[in-house]
């Protein structure tokens, strides 16, 4: 799979630490932090978005790094 030039972001609001995202990222992009929550590595996120597609509370999306620099 190659990259798509965005990165999957984790509200931290939204997620309950189901790992469903974890057991569905094909490039093992996400971890479960102390805490009990999910969290992207933006090194190794293609931006494919099967994340988005299986998460019941719509804990993740897909950013542009222009937006992340908005954000910031």
């Amino acid at each position: 799979m190659e990259k798509t030039g965005k990165t999957a972001l984790i509200d931290r609001e939204k997620c309950i630490g189901c790992g469903a995202c974890i057991q569905a990222c094909p490039v093992n992009a996400i971890q479960m932090e102390p805490g009990f929550r999910s969290v992207v590595l933006p090194e190794r996120c293609i931006g494919c978005g099967t994340c988005v597609e299986l998460c019941h509370q719509k804990a993740p999306s897909l950013r542009s790094p222009q937006t992340e620099a908005q954000v910031v």
